[in-house]
C-alpha cells in the first residue's frame, strides 16, 4: 500500500469522519486517496496526485514527462551536508512541465548548478493500460560523482519499445555530496560523506512511496546506472539503508570501488584548509558558510565517490559482493571494448618513440617492458591504439575502476550468489564526442558509447546511427526492457542471452552486424596477463 503524507489523510477527514488510525480505517483512507487519483486523472491525464501533492506533467510525442518533480527538501544552511529531509507538501497543481536545477558542479564554462537540486523526472507511456502496473528503471547517472543530471537523458526508447516507466534523478555531486571532515563527522552518527548515495536512497523511497500514481508497480524497480552510476549501483547493492528499495540491478562501465573515510577525510581536511576552513573548532561552521560556488570551484584536483565506514557503507561494496552479502537481486553488467580511449585523447597521435615511456605513465606500478611486448606495435595500425587496448584491458588505471578485466572479475563474482548476465559492447564504427564536441581520436565503443543505445542523448553520439547500429540499439533497449520486466534480458521466448556462470562465462558480444555468444572474454581482454602481472609485482623479492 502507498505512503500518504499526513496531509493527504487528513484531508479525507470529510469523507471518513475521522483520520482513523486501524487498519480498515486505513483502507478506506486510501480507497479513497485512489478514487480521487481517478477522477483526477479521468478530468486531466496529465494530472497525477503524490503523497506531497498534485502535479501537472507535459505530453511529448509517445511519452507522458513528469519534470523537476522534489523528492527531498533543498539541502541549503544546516541541510547541507546532512542526510535528505522531507519536502515539504503544497495544494496547488504542481507545474511539471521542466526539469529542475542541475546539482552544482564545475564545468568548462565555470560553476554551474544550484543547491536546491534534490529532483526527478518520470517518464511514462502516453498509450497504456491504466489497469496494468508497469515496471520502473530508475536511472543514476554518471560523470565520476562530479557532473552530471538527470534531465540530460532522454529515455523516450525504453519507455515506448520496453514498456516501463523511467525515473531519472538528481544526487549531490562533488563538495557537496561527498565531502568527508572530521568536523561533520562528528556531527553524525553516519560519520560524513556519502550525501550524494543518501540522497539516491531518498530518491528511490519516493519512488516506492509515489509511482504507482504514475502507472508504475513499486515492487518492480530496477536499479541502472552507468560510470558513477554504475558505482553507485553496486554501492546501493552493499548499503543497509538500500534494503527493499529495487529488485534489479544494471551497472554498466563502472566497478564497485570506494574509499576508506579516513582517507577522504583527510583529503576533505586538504581542501577546508585551502578555503581558509582549517580551524578544527570551526571548519563546519566555516564551510556551510561559504556559497555552493565557491565549494565547487575548489574542487577540481579532487577526487570523490562512495566512503566506507559509517551506516551509509559500513563495509567496501567490492568485499560485500565477494563474499555474496549483498543485497539479492538479478544483476546485469557490462562494458564497452574501448573503455579508456576517450580519456586519452591528448595522447593522439602517439609517437611510437613515446609508446615505452607513455607505459611508464600509466602504468607506474607495472613493468612496461612486459606491457609492450603483450601489446606490441606491430599488431596495431597505429601507436595509440595499442596504449588504448592496454588501458581498456587491463582496468589498471583510474584506480582500477574501469576495464574489461574489471568487469570480468566482477561478473564472476556476482555470478557465484545471484542471477547474472554480462554483456561487451564493440563498436569499431562509433564516433565518440563529449556535448557537441568531437573527441579526437580513432572510432571505437570508448567509455558511455553504450548511452547513446539506450537514450536519446547527444552527450556522446556526434554523427546519426547507421541502420546496422539503429538495429543494435532496438535490440538492446528490448533486453532492458525485458530485464526490467523479469530479471532476465532474453526478450519473445529468445535465449541468446544466456545467463554468466563460472567457467563458462557466456558473455553476449554486443556489435552491429556481428552480435552473438562468447566464451573467451577473458582472453580476448587478456586478463590472465594482467592478473599474473599484478601478482609477480606483489610478491616479495626473492632472498
Amino acid at each position: 500500500m502507498l505512503h500518504r503524507s499526513w496531509l493527504s489523510g487528513c484531508a479525507l477527514a470529510l469523507l471518513l469522519a475521522a483520520c482513523g488510525s486501524s487498519e480498515s480505517d486505513e483502507g478506506r483512507a486510501n480507497d479513497a486517496v485512489d478514487a480521487l487519483d481517478a477522477t483526477a486523472a479521468a478530468s486531466d491525464p496529465l494530472v497525477v496526485t503524490t503523497a506531497d501533492g498534485p502535479l501537472r506533467g507535459v505530453a511529448s510525442g509517445a511519452l507522458e514527462q513528469f519534470l523537476g518533480v522534489p523528492y527531498a527538501a533543498p539541502p541549503l544552511g544546516d541541510l547541507r551536508w546532512a542526510a535528505p529531509a522531507p519536502h515539504e507538501a503544497w495544494t496547488d497543481v504542481r507545474d511539471a512541465s521542466t526539469p529542475g536545477a542541475v546539482c552544482s558542479q564545475l564545468t568548462l564554462a565555470g560553476v554551474v548548478g544550484s543547491e536546491d537540486c534534490l529532483s526527478v523526472n518520470v517518464y511514462r507511456p502516453a498509450r497504456r493500460d491504466p489497469s496494468v502496473r508497469l515496471p520502473v528503471m530508475v536511472w543514476i547517472h554518471g560523470g565520476s560523482f562530479v557532473s552530471g543530471a538527470g534531465s540530460i537523458y532522454d529515455p523516450r526508447r525504453l519507455v515506448e519499445s520496453g514498456e516501463v516507466i523511467v525515473v531519472t534523478i538528481n544526487y549531490r555531486l562533488g563538495m557537496l555530496g561527498f565531502l568527508a571532515h572530521p568536523a561533520l563527522s562528528a556531527e553524525s552518527s553516519q560519520a560524513s560523506g556519502d550525501y550524494g548515495l543518501l540522497d539516491q536512497q531518498a530518491a528511490l523511497r519516493w519512488v516506492r512511496d509515489n509511482i504507482a500514481a504514475f502507472g508504475g508497480d513499486p515492487a518492480q524497480v530496477t536499479i541502472d546506472g552507468q560510470s558513477a552510476g554504475g558505482a553507485s549501483v553496486c554501492a546501493q547493492l552493499a548499503s543497509p539503508g538500500a534494503a527493499g528499495l529495487f529488485s534489479r540491478a544494471v551497472i554498466q562501465s563502472a566497478s564497485c570501488a570506494s574509499a576508506p573515510l579516513a582517507l577522504a577525510e583527510a583529503q576533505g581536511s586538504s581542501i577546508a584548509s585551502a578555503l581558509g576552513c582549517g580551524d578544527a573548532s570551526s571548519s563546519a561552521a566555516c564551510l556551510r558558510a561559504l556559497p555552493a560556488e565557491q565549494l565547487t570551484g575548489g574542487q577540481a584536483t579532487a577526487l570523490f565517490g562512495p566512503i566506507v565506514g559509517g551506516d551509509v557503507l559500513p563495509e567496501a561494496p567490492a568485499a560485500v559482493v565477494a563474499a555474496g552479502e549483498q543485497h539479492a537481486v538479478p544483476v546485469l553488467l557490462g562494458g564497452v571494448s574501448d573503455e579508456m580511449r576517450g580519456f586519452f585523447a591528448l595522447e593522439y597521435p602517439l609517437d611510437p618513440a613515446r609508446y615505452p615511456t607513455a607505459l611508464a605513465t600509466y602504468f607506474p606500478n607495472l613493468p612496461g617492458e612486459a606491457i609492450a611486448a603483450e601489446y606490441p606495435l606491430a599488431d596495431y595500425p597505429e601507436p595509440f591504439l595499442a596504449l588504448s587496448a592496454a588501458l581498456s584491458d587491463s582496468g589498471a588505471y583510474l584506480a582500477g575502476s574501469l576495464g574489461g578485466c574489471v568487469t570480468s572479475d566482477l561478473a564472476d563474482l556476482f555470478s557465484i550468489s545471484t542471477p547474472t548476465y554480462v554483456y561487451d559492447l564493440d563498436d569499431p564504427a562509433f564516433t565518440w564526442a563529449k556535448g557537441a564536441i568531437p573527441i579526437p581520436v580513432p572510432r571505437g565503443a570508448s567509455h558511455s558509447s553504450d548511452i547513446a543505445f539506450l537514450f536519446e542523448t547527444s552527450i556522446v553520439l556526434s554523427e546519426p546511427f547507421t541502420p546496422p547500429q539503429t538495429a543494435l540499439a532496438e535490440q538492446m533497449v528490448a533486453a532492458w526492457g525485458a530485464f526490467i520486466r523479469s530479471g532476465n534480458p532474453n526478450f519473445e521466448g529468445t535465449t541468446v542471452w544466456p545467463r554468466y556462470d563460472v567457467p563458462a562465462r557466456s558473455t553476449l558480444h554486443l556489435e552491429p552486424d556481428a552480435a552473438g555468444v562468447i566464451t573467451d572474454f577473458r582472453d580476448r581482454r587478456r586478463c590472465a596477463f594482467w592478473q599474473q602481472l599484478r601478482a609477480n609485482v606483489a610478491q616479495p623479492a626473492a632472498p
